[in-house]
């Protein structure tokens, strides 16, 4: 499973929207592969095929306490009144987090690694790091749910680190 180098932000790739999977083959099961081995190497909490380049709606999860979860094509189609607001970050700014609120508890629809159909009912941090993921493939960044005024400061603290590293 080898890692595969990640994009950053301002990189416009991760603005737009990906493709829809019209065939679960092994060339996306070894982007999935290719995705966990990544995440894993960054120690985070899923990521979207984006974040490597891939304009494809695919996206993993890794929660430390569960299998991994790959999902492609998902789509959220039920989402909770009740809010959560909890600390995020992005593999892709590395460096800045920020709260953000999200749905408290989410239904995904999604096709599996063997394409087969899938839904599946989540809470908690699952349900909050499946929102995130799935934002990714539709070109949403987390700071895009911050007000102006916290967006505008992150980007700016983004900014200075990006120079400091340089």
């Amino acid at each position: 499973m080898p890692a595969r180098p990640l994009i950053y932000y301002p990189n416009p790739l991760l603005r737009q929207k990906s493709a829809t999977i019209e065939q679960v083959n092994d060339e996306v099961r070894a982007t999935l592969t290719d995705m966990l081995a990544t995440v894993r190497e960054h120690a985070g909490l899923g990521m979207g095929a984006v974040q490597m380049g891939v304009l494809q709606r695919l996206a993993v999860i890794a929660l430390a306490d569960s299998e991994p979860l790959f999902l492609i094509n998902p789509v959220i189609i039920w989402q909770s009144d009740e809010k959560e607001t909890d600390q995020e970050g992005n593999l892709s700014m590395p460096g800045v987090y920020d709260m953000v609120e999200r749905a408290a508890q989410v239904r995904v629809r999604y096709i599996d690694r063997d394409n087969f159909q899938q839904e599946l009912h989540a809470s908690g941090m699952l349900a909050r790091v499946i929102q995130h993921e799935i934002d990714h493939t539709n070109g949403v960044l987390f700071f895009d749910h911050l007000s102006k005024l916290k967006r505008d400061r992150l980007l700016k603290k983004y900014q200075k680190l990006q120079r400091e590293a340089i």
